[in-house]
């Protein structure tokens, strides 16, 4: 089966358990991207695709899930926003 053809048999079904995965449509989107980049560039010989298709999304999705969405800056977070002390304009308590 060409890559043309396995993507239009499989994407949709490939992005919405990759979504359930990583709970964001992006990091699906870009998983299922990495994963057909993958099988493009030396995928295995699929004659029943099923089987290989969901485990590599499902490892492709986890890797994903698990990459942080990019550098955070000083003063970011949830801890930032409690040690930042009084916000612009408020008078310190004491």
């Amino acid at each position: 089966m060409d890559l043309g053809a396995l993507y239009d048999a499989w994407a949709s079904r490939l992005l919405a358990y990759m979504m359930t995965i990583t709970r964001d449509r992006s990091k699906a989107e870009d998983a299922l991207h990495n994963l057909f980049v993958k099988l493009a560039t030396g995928g295995p010989d699929l004659r029943n695709p099923s089987v290989y298709l969901f485990r590599a999304a499902r490892n492709e999705a986890l890797r994903v899930a698990r990459r942080r969405t990019g550098p955070r800056e000083v003063g970011q977070g949830p801890r930032a926003a409690r040690d930042a002390g009084p916000l612009h304009g408020e008078a310190a308590d004491g």
